[in-house]
């Protein structure tokens, strides 16, 4: 095609060609650029995020302790409370002290009950869970049906209070 043309529009059509060429890499390098620059612009904020995050991380361990972990009897009254007041007896009790790491502190209530409806254990996980009258969470709950054909449930429960360790 380019041979029936004579010189004059043969150097006007590779002209053309070189420069639409040009402005495809222009342009080109122009987006390149423009990314480049809006990745250099977030890893620097996300550097900035990095650098507040660990000062507010200082400053919330500076802060004075929360409250001291309560203690356990204070803690086990108001479990029994809140079980005689639903009438759900435990078959058994325990409670002991924890440090899951070096900055908290946890008592754990484990509790076993046998033949329990399941109205009353709901009642019961309500009552913890989202009425917040023990001031603890169930870190661990067991269900089993001993009978097959009727409806009464063995269960196991762990209470748990997770609080800061006082620093000093």
């Amino acid at each position: 095609m380019l041979e029936k043309m004579n010189p004059r529009e043969r150097l006007f059509v590779l002209g053309a060609a070189g420069l639409v060429g040009f402005a495809i890499l222009l342009f080109l390098a122009i987006k390149i650029q423009e990314q480049r620059e809006s990745i250099r612009e977030s890893v620097h904020k996300a550097a900035d995020d990095v650098q507040r995050i660990k000062r507010l991380r200082e400053d919330i361990n500076a802060m004075p302790g929360s409250a001291p972990l309560p203690d356990e009897n204070e803690f086990l009254s108001k479990t029994q409370a809140l079980l005689d007041r639903l009438k759900f007896t435990p078959q058994n009790i325990r409670s002991h002290k924890d440090n899951p790491s070096r900055d908290q502190e946890q008592i754990v209530v484990e509790m076993t009950f046998a033949g329990v409806a399941l109205k009353d254990a709901l009642a019961f996980l309500h009552a913890v869970e989202f009425a917040r009258e023990v001031p603890a969470r169930v870190a661990n709950l067991e269900f089993r049906k001993p009978l097959p054909n009727r409806e009464i449930y063995d269960m196991r429960i762990q209470l748990v209070i997770t609080r800061q360790k006082a620093t000093r």
